[in-house]
């Protein structure tokens, strides 16, 4: 969802008040250093770079589903949530909770236009209440959240990291915030980090092992980015400690990665070097992971977008699901064959197998539920950098899993499109999954425009 092209320039400006005859001794001296420096530095570079980013495991291979897919056999109804004619719609996350603990789901949305975090709730006559749980323009470019008691007060607080930029910089102006539940649907901004580089994902687990929940942060960054934990200190206090210096991290997981019994931090980079990384918890204290690279790919269109932790095989461990897609460097869409789904699958020992569940140009996001009700878990694919010029072409897409994690592809919507992110459960409470998924638009014209859309599955209520 958030990887950038990376370019570098230079320019050679005169000192002033230097003769032109010693600038030219000087550009020459210069020249040769360079060159000597160069033809040292680079190849120890270049075994710096193969030794991190070499993929383990055989070669990535790809074996792809038919792009022009078939059209959905159940059948889907959308509905728009909010009006969106009054501005360029830029949704970076939805996510259903139940953050009012009375049992029933609502959907939460970071909005980039209008800088906060929105509830809509379902209400008894189908319509959705939509309502701002900050006031708008207080959290600039919100990235994603999660729902967490943080304070151990009894109440669900909301995470969130913060982007503030869209555009590529490596500027300190992320921030990790949260929301704070006062009760009756109040909440208070709190920022636990700032003037660090922008955040991408946060994620909470107690990694210490003294009973408080402690945060895991993606920095994304530009250039230049970081993984790293935040200690837990009592009172909503926090430290941070590194993990790892990386720029392009787009996802970061908490859980049992290896059965032991206590949380692991997984990471996904996206970037010149498509990774994904596991920080094993040893058990010590303080907390002190050991750092495992489970894949890797040097293909630069890989495009990988999003991670996400589930037990897609039900063999009670976690694999991981990988959205890849992201098109952002490019004007118009290039549409490559690595764009898609795929399952790492987790063989244990640490040892993860690549799988593609299938073909979906653009794909951005990726959720999973028991779409058809047949026991097993299905897939919902969302795409953002679709060529949304040909006619059909997909937004959303779902993978019939046949319960041997075989996967058929359905088409669910061809608009709106430039979907960004995507999640499903039971909202209306009658057993069967809708999908929710928000737009981001950030290349004009506007094709197929849509904010917040809902799909039901027919013969359910409609609004």
């Amino acid at each position: 969802m958030f990887r950038e092209f990376k370019f570098r320039g230079s320019s050679l400006v005169p000192e002033p008040n230097v003769p032109v005859e010693e600038i030219g001794t000087r550009v020459r001296y210069g020249l040769t250093i360079a060159l000597v420096l160069i033809a040292i530095v680079i190849p120890i570079g270049w075994l710096q770079v193969i030794g991190r980013t070499a993929p383990q495991g055989p070669p990535l291979e790809i074996a792809r589903t038919q792009t022009d897919l078939e059209v959905s056999p159940i059948q889907f109804r959308a509905a728009e949530l909010s009006d969106h004619e009054d501005w360029s719609p830029r949704v970076t996350n939805v996510k259903l909770v139940d953050l009012n603990q009375d049992d029933k789901l609502e959907i939460l949305v970071c909005d980039a236009v209008r800088n906060t975090i929105f509830q809509y709730e379902r209400q008894s006559d189908g319509a959705w209440d939509e309502t701002a749980l900050v006031p708008e323009n207080s959290i600039a470019v919100p990235a994603r959240t999660e729902v967490v008691d943080l304070d151990g007060d009894g109440d669900l607080d909301i995470l969130v990291a913060v982007f503030r930029s869209l555009n590529p910089t490596s500027e300190p102006i992320g921030q990790v915030v949260l929301l704070e539940n006062a009760g009756d649907n109040e909440f208070t901004p709190r920022v636990l980090i700032d003037q660090i580089r922008r955040v991408s994902d946060v994620r909470s687990g107690d990694f210490d092992g003294d009973g408080d929940l402690d945060l895991a942060v993606a920095e994304y960054g530009h250039e230049f980015g970081r993984i790293f934990w935040m200690e837990n200190l009592g009172d909503l206090n926090f430290v941070d400690r590194e993990l790892m210096r990386a720029a392009g991290t787009v996802s970061v997981s908490v859980g049992d990665f290896d059965g032991d019994g206590d949380p692991d931090i997984a990471a996904f980079i996206a970037g010149d070097q498509e990774e994904v990384w596991i920080f094993e918890n040893t058990g010590e204290v303080p907390f002190q992971p050991e750092r495992r690279k489970i894949w890797g790919t040097a293909n630069f269109d890989f495009g990988g977008s999003e991670m996400q932790a589930v037990d897609l095989d039900g063999d009670d461990d976690l694999d991981f699901l990988i959205a890849a897609g992201e098109d952002s460097e490019f004007p118009v869409p290039s549409q490559q064959s690595s764009h898609g789904v795929y399952w790492l699958e987790n063989q244990g020992d640490f040892e993860f197998e690549l799988h593609s569940v299938g073909s979906l140009p653009g794909c951005s996001s990726v959720a999973v539920a028991n779409i058809d009700d047949d026991g097993d878990l299905d897939i919902i694919a969302a795409s953002r950098f679709n060529n949304w010029n040909v006619e059909g072409t997909a937004s959303l897409v779902w993978f019939e899993n046949d319960g041997q994690q075989n996967f058929q592809s359905w088409k669910v919507a061809t608009s709106p499109a430039r979907l960004a992110t995507v999640a499903c459960g039971d909202i209306t409470g009658d057993g069967r999954i809708e999908i929710v998924a928000g737009s981001l638009f950030n290349h004009e014209p506007i094709i197929r425009p849509g904010r917040v859309t809902i799909w039901t599955q027919e013969g359910e209520e409609q609004e």
